[in-house]
């Protein structure tokens, strides 16, 4: 239980520090968070056999608490991550849609998600 609670506080302290920085900041912090959230969500899906609706849900997996004061919905410039079927089928993972907020870009505004998955 300390290792879960770990990582909810590590998730919030990394969310509320997305406010601050530039776009290079706020890209590395993107990077990281679409990580955790990819991992948080294998999780949920082994634990109940289902995607997460939101990044929200995942918040409940660590805290264990339906109400949450954190919003991990999103990501480092205020636009909500999306959420994609993982190509195994088995969990849904995380993107953030860059700086611009929009499908594709290049630079700051590439879409960030995670490469290497598990499974």
């Amino acid at each position: 239980m300390r290792s879960q609670f770990s990582v909810a506080l590590l998730l919030s302290s990394t969310f509320l520090l997305s406010a601050c920085g530039n776009d290079a900041q706020r890209q590395q912090l993107a990077q990281d968070h679409v990580r955790k959230l990819n991992k948080a969500s294998e999780f949920f899906y082994v634990e109940h056999k289902k995607c997460p609706e939101s990044p929200n849900d995942l918040a409940r997996l660590f805290t264990g608490k339906d109400e949450n004061s954190t919003d991990f919905s999103k990501d480092p410039w205020g636009n909500d991550f999306v959420m994609y079927k993982a190509h195994n089928g088995k969990a849904c993972h995380f993107k953030s849609l860059g700086a611009d907020g929009k499908e594709g870009g290049a630079g700051m505004a590439a879409d960030i998600l995670q490469t290497e998955v598990a499974g």
